[in-house]
């Protein structure tokens, strides 16, 4: 959550900010920022943000021109091949 990632930004630059102070400005609870700072990406995170890598590379090498289908198509072989390079089966 951005509102999460500025609050740890400020708090890193700016040491004598409480943090309870900067969550009760942006109105976020503390126990929720203190949640996000101990999360840890689970699977299916992590290939959504591979599968986020491809279509963005995908899509500016298009210039910007990816129909549904191609984008599709091309994601599907993409995704075939980076999962058979490392070792495991499509």
């Amino acid at each position: 959550m951005e509102t999460f990632q500025a609050i740890k930004e400020y708090a890193d630059e700016y040491e004598e900010v409480s943090i309870s102070h900067l969550c009760h400005i942006l109105k976020v609870s503390r126990s929720g920022y203190y949640k996000w700072l101990q999360h840890q990406e689970t699977t299916s995170e992590q290939e959504n943000l591979g599968l986020m890598d491809i279509i963005k590379k995908l899509h500016s090498q298009h210039n910007g021109i990816l129909g549904y289908r191609r984008r599709r198509y091309l994601s599907i072989a993409s995704l075939k091949q980076t999962t058979t390079r490392s070792g495991f089966d499509a």
